[in-house]
Order: structure tokens, then C-alpha cells, then sequence
């Protein structure tokens, strides 16, 4: 599947004004809904779902960069659109600063690699400051969906400041899913799922404790002791990347 087939510009608005994250969501929902895709669901079932997603663990992610993202019974194909808010809004994000951009995307419940596989194209391509700067440089809706388009084209692995690798062995299931997520998010889509049991992560030094801490917290939240082992390494080089 294309991402950029999911992109739907009627779900895109460039100017909005939230002043919380309940907010946020609300307008999301409301965006979300002038799709087809969701002609059968309520406005109320869409912002329950992006609300119990965010209190697992915040979609904030870094400069700026929002992923709301949740699971629709029934939806048969995945919808993304975005939501700019130029002055930014708290969200709870991975470096505490205001989130403006905000990415957000309705999946199939049952399609969850390809679900992974969105959110690492996004977190991959707009961690860069200068396709940011691009998307502000729109003046219009059109605008906005054309350089996404665009800007989908052109992502490149880029490693910035030192770097440590997670590798993290699971024996159990119930959380594999979300932790691949909240990698994705973090490393910017410099995840690889080795096999069953063996996930890996490229994460910049610095967020590696909050890393931890966010890995700790689903591991509370579903109740896992045992089946879940957790090393960093340093990397001492890096270059190339990975296929998603």
C-alpha cells in the first residue's frame, strides 16, 4: 500500500486554533469525519478511540510532531490526514515542547504491521527541522497536501548525535504491538523486528532514558513481570538503513 493513498485532503486543516489536548482530539474527530471511510461511525466512537489511545502513552513525539493515531472496527482502509496548529498546544510530548503538527491516523484493527509501518514513514520523514519549515511555507490546504506528497518521496535515514541500540526479546505478546510503536516513534522509524522474539532500535542518546521509563509504563499498564528483557548498547558507528 501507498501512505499517500491513505492521505485523504479533505482530512487536512491549516490554521486551527485547540488550547488543550481534549481540544486537539475534538478536531481531529471532526476532520476525520469528512471522509467516506467513516460515513457509519459516530464523532463520539471516533474521539473515544483516539482518547483511550492516548492514555496508554502520549502520541507527542519530538519537535513539534504529533501522531494520534487508534484502531477502527470495520474501517477497511487506513485514513490519514493532518492538523496544523501554528501556536502550538501542549500534548504531552517526548521533549515537553508545544506540539504544531499534528499527522493522525485511523487504521483497520487487523492491519497492525502495515499500521507500524505508517508510523515510521511519518516519524522518519518529518523529524527533519527542514521538511518542518516546508510545511509552514504553505499557504493553503492544497498547498499543504501537495508538499506532503512530495515530501514522502524523498525520505532518507538521518542520524543525528550520538546514538545507542535497544534490543529488546519478548516472550510474550500482548504488548508487542504497542512497544513496536512506541519505538517507531521514538527512533523515528529506525525499528527493525528481527523475528518473534527480537526487536531492534537505533535511538538518539539522549531520549534514551525517557525511552525506558515509556517502555517501564506498558509494561505496568499491561501487567507484564516476566518475558520482556530490555539492553542498550552504544553505537560507536552507524551508516545505511533499513527498509519498512
Amino acid at each position: 500500500m501507498n501512505i499517500i493513498d491513505a492521505l485523504d485532503r479533505n482530512c487536512i486543516r491549516i490554521d486551527a486554533k485547540p488550547s488543550t489536548k481534549e481540544d486537539v482530539l475534538r478536531a481531529i474527530t471532526y476532520l476525520a469525519k469528512r471522509s467516506p471511510l467513516l460515513e457509519e461511525m459516530s464523532e463520539v466512537e471516533i474521539l473515544e478511540r483516539l482518547t483511550d489511545r492516548e492514555v496508554l502513552s502520549s502520541t507527542g513525539f519530538l519537535k513539534g510532531v504529533a501522531i494520534p493515531h487508534c484502531r477502527i472496527p470495520g474501517l477497511k482502509q487506513f485514513l490519514l490526514g493532518l492538523l496544523m496548529v501554528p501556536d502550538g498546544v501542549p500534548f504531552d510530548s517526548f521533549d515537553g515542547e508545544s506540539s504544531r503538527y499534528f499527522f493522525f491516523i485511523l487504521a483497520p484493527e487487523e492491519e497492525r504491521d502495515v499500521h507500524v509501518q505508517i508510523l515510521s514513514s511519518l516519524s522518519l520523514t518529518f523529524k527533519q527541522e527542514e521538511n518542518l519549515k516546508l510545511l509552514d511555507l504553505c499557504k493553503n490546504k492544497r498547498e499543504l497536501y501537495e508538499k506532503v506528497v512530495e515530501l514522502f518521496g524523498q525520505t532518507t535515514l538521518v542520524s543525528k548525535g550520538p546514538s545507542c541500540l535497544f534490543n529488546i526479546i519478548l516472550q510474550v505478546d500482548n504488548i508487542r504491538s504497542e512497544l513496536i510503536r512506541l519505538l517507531s516513534q521514538i527512533s523515528g522509524g529506525q525499528v527493525a523486528v528481527i523475528n518473534d522474539t527480537l526487536i531492534q532500535a537505533v535511538v538518539n542518546k539522549n531520549l534514551v532514558n525517557e525511552t525506558i521509563r515509556r517502555i517501564d509504563l506498558l509494561k505496568k499498564q499491561n501487567a507484564v513481570e516476566k518475558g520482556l528483557l530490555v539492553t542498550v548498547q552504544d553505537l560507536i558507528y552507524q551508516t545505511g538503513g533499513l527498509y519498512f
